[in-house]
């Protein structure tokens, strides 16, 4: 996994702090399943990122419907 290291964070933190409309982010944002660095690896042995979790497994007529969706995560 691609983490952000501690000076990459006071940095955003500083941004923030000093300037309301930044949009950096702590976490790193990925488009497509194919973008995560070492997916298929990382996946072997956790399955925690999977390809349902991205837009584009979805064709256009099921994301028209996910207005009508809600997505409810458990807790651990």
């Amino acid at each position: 996994m691609n983490l952000k290291t501690k000076p990459e964070i006071e940095q955003i933190n500083l941004l923030m702090k000093n300037d309301s409309s930044v949009s950096e982010t702590y976490f790193n944002t990925y488009e497509k399943f194919e973008d995560v660095p070492d997916a298929k690896s990382f996946n072997k042995h956790n399955k925690m990122i999977k390809e349902t979790m991205f837009a584009d497994h979805y064709s256009l007529e099921i994301k028209a419907q996910l207005i009508n969706c809600k997505r409810v995560l458990p807790h651990h």
